[in-house]
């Protein structure tokens, strides 16, 4: 029975027609992937763009805005001209690192081109502006942009985060990239605390020479905070070369930052400190002759609290070379406070001398100090501060004017050769 059913006309039929339908169904699968594979357009190097983006997810897709044919190696040149890429660049913070030659630098980067390759997709009018994720800059080709005096150099399309991309007017593209990096700078910090920094980015494509890319600075500019930061005052500029180019051949651009220490914070715990120190060495001279440990005291303590300073403000300082100005500074102030203690010395000398029995030294000395043309000059008060007592003598009197005259003139012309 079951091998009539086999054999019948109805059986044999349908078997025929479940074949007929199984064959076109694998007929209808070869042409579909047949046809995938037509519409497949080729990427730069002959990979396809559909294995290179498996995955791909964006509300545009690759086929809606590159051609046929699409080389992303290769800078989009029209008759043999290079392409000119617009530089933005914002300076959004500068901050010293621990060697303070080396500046951390935040700067939002942006970059402007015209790939006339690219078309906007269907229903976009050329005038609307689109935004494409970050992995578009695996897709496009984009000036490998590097910075040539980074300790850190950064190349733009390396950086997998902080990027953005904009298609505009059919073939403007807009790359913006947050950025951080560290630039060394020039620095002499011999004239430390009244130094200044030349921190210069220099940005050149690496790949590109400039007969495929020109760079064009269209603006540099600073957040007003870090321009007037707590530490420097900044000035910056831009310059369409660099001098040396790093690499011949290449279109390279400068920006300039310089950067000049304020020095207000520095006076209040530098310097005016250290100048306290010596007038207080100066306090000695008021004092009598006979206060032997007063007056070595006051000398002794001041040279002491001088040296633990200069070790703080050494600890404080930039490490990278050496600080002339500081130890200038203090060991000017070293020299006026070993100076008072020598003055000491000789006055309590002269006090000996002139207390022998019979030694007439002292009046003779004060009588023609008395009746000079200097001392006749001076204000009544200035008389009396010249004027030699039993508790001081006249070492004492004219160190008094002599001393703080002196370091006067020293602080002076210090400040006039490193701070102007």
């Amino acid at each position: 029975m079951d091998l009539q059913l086999v054999n019948s006309p109805n059986y044999l039929g349908k078997k025929s027609i479940c074949s007929s339908l199984l064959t076109f169904l694998v007929i209808a699968n070869l042409l579909l992937f047949s046809g995938n594979k037509c519409q497949q357009q080729q990427f730069g190097n002959g990979q396809f763009i559909d294995n290179r983006l498996r995955g791909f997810n964006s509300i545009w897709s690759p086929a809606e805005i590159l051609p046929n044919v699409y080389n992303n190696q290769q800078a989009p040149i029209v008759n043999g001209t290079p392409i000119r890429v617009e530089i933005d660049l914002h300076v959004q913070s500068i901050r010293p690192t621990n060697d303070q030659s080396v500046q951390r630098i935040n700067i939002l980067l942006t970059e402007s081109w015209d790939d006339v390759r690219l078309q906007m997709p269907r229903g976009v009018g050329s005038n609307r502006r689109i935004s494409l994720d970050r992995r578009w800059k695996d897709i496009l080709w984009i000036p490998n942009l590097y910075f040539t005096n980074s300790i850190a150099g950064s190349i733009i399309s390396g950086v997998d985060s902080s990027v953005y991309m904009i298609l505009s007017n059919r073939t403007r593209v807009e790359l913006f990239a947050s950025m951080s990096l560290n630039i060394l700078c020039s620095s002499d910090f011999s004239r430390y605390p009244f130094d200044e920094q030349d921190c210069s980015l220099e940005i050149l494509p690496l790949s590109e020479t400039s007969d495929s890319v020109v760079l064009r600075w269209n603006s540099m500019t600073m957040n007003p905070s870090s321009q007037e930061s707590n530490l420097y005052y900044i000035n910056f500029w831009t310059e369409n070369r660099c001098r040396p180019n790093p690499i011949k051949g290449s279109s390279c651009i400068k920006g300039n930052l310089k950067l000049v220490r304020r020095i207000g914070s520095h006076l209040i715990s530098h310097l005016l400190p250290t100048i306290l120190m010596v007038n207080l060495s100066f306090g000695g001279f008021w004092i009598p002759l006979t206060a032997y440990s007063a007056r070595i005291i006051i000398i002794v303590s001041s040279f002491l609290i001088l040296i633990i300073h200069q070790m703080i403000t050494s600890v404080n300082s930039p490490t990278t070379g050496g600080l002339w100005a500081t130890n200038i500074w203090y060991t000017l102030c070293s020299l006026t406070i070993f100076g008072c203690l020598i003055e000491y010395l000789l006055a309590l000398n002269e006090s000996l001398i002139d207390s022998k029995p019979g030694d007439s030294g002292d009046s003779s000395t004060s009588s023609s100090w008395f009746n000079s043309k200097f001392f006749q000059s001076q204000p009544k008060i200035m008389k009396e501060l010249l004027k030699p007592n039993d508790s001081n003598n006249f070492a004492d009197m004219i160190s008094r004017i002599a001393f703080p005259s002196v370091f006067l003139i020293i602080t002076f012309v210090y400040i006039l050769f490193y701070a102007i």
